[in-house]
């Protein structure tokens, strides 16, 4: 069972081992931008505490993960390929710049205005950035292809994971969270049946997944793990973002405390 569960792990965290950039000691993969969340979401939560010291309490807790990566789950359980010297280095200073990131949008003049919709934005490319990397897309036309991560794929759920917490925050300025949701996922499930109909019977647009099947008015082509995913995105965006937005709440609690 427990070699099971590993394997699985191993196999569904693949992908993000795409190399994307390198130069001279410099590269860029997927998993960099899991550093780069990872990063960003410990300056948020540190910040969000109160911690004073939050780039030097972030810097140990990145060099501690690499630590226990290397030492556990690399070095015992084998869930992840080896790394070197390098890629420790990278992994922390991409964290770094993910926390470096987050604290200038909370030290900004104009936060109480923009932060929200900026954590909106990067929730909403965060929640796709998963999805889309690790279903794998794959279309009948090759320009809506591409090498790591599908662009195309990535950029559709990413501006509409937006539009999704957008429309469910402004609903529940009016009414209660539970009939705000039910509201935004009728709208997105109505927008998501016309989309698709339209880039199926019109530009004959769609996904060529193994196993991929219509879900309804054969539209929707793909496996039923992106069935039960277009059914449900609306929660995880929604969720990712609250979760983020409640900490920067509390963070601009605790300034107004302090001013």
């Amino acid at each position: 069972m427990a070699d099971f569960f590993f394997e699985n792990i191993r196999n569904n965290t693949d992908w993000l081992h795409c190399l994307i950039v390198e130069y001279k000691l410099f590269y860029i993969d997927l998993w960099s931008f899991i550093h780069l969340v990872t990063g960003a979401a410990l300056l948020l939560l540190l910040s969000a505490s109160g911690s004073k010291r939050v780039f030097t309490t972030l810097f140990l807790l990145l060099v501690l993960f690499e630590i226990t990566e290397i030492s556990f789950f690399i070095g015992v359980l084998k869930l992840f390929m080896p790394e070197k010297t390098l890629d420790v280095f990278n992994d922390i200073a991409i964290g770094m710049l993910g926390g470096w990131i987050i604290h200038i949008i909370l030290i900004w003049k104009r936060r109480a205005v923009y932060a929200k919709w900026i954590f909106a934005a990067i929730s909403a490319a965060f929640v796709s950035f998963v999805w889309v990397g690790w279903y794998g897309y794959s279309y009948n036309h090759s320009f809506f292809n591409s090498s790591c991560i599908n662009w195309w794929a990535l950029t559709c759920w990413s501006f509409s994971g937006f539009l999704i917490i957008v429309i469910n925050y402004h609903l529940e300025k009016k009414i209660n969270f539970p009939v705000a949701f039910f509201i935004t996922s009728v709208i997105y499930l109505a927008a998501l049946v016309v989309v698709e109909y339209i880039a199926y019977h019109s530009f004959h647009l769609h996904e060529t997944t193994l196993n991929a099947n219509p879900m309804i008015f054969n539209i929707i082509h793909g496996n039923k793990t992106m069935h039960i995913y277009y059914l449900t995105a609306p929660l995880f965006y929604i969720l990712v973002f609250k979760f983020s937005n409640h900490f920067l709440k509390k963070y601009e609690k605790g300034v107004s405390v302090v001013k």
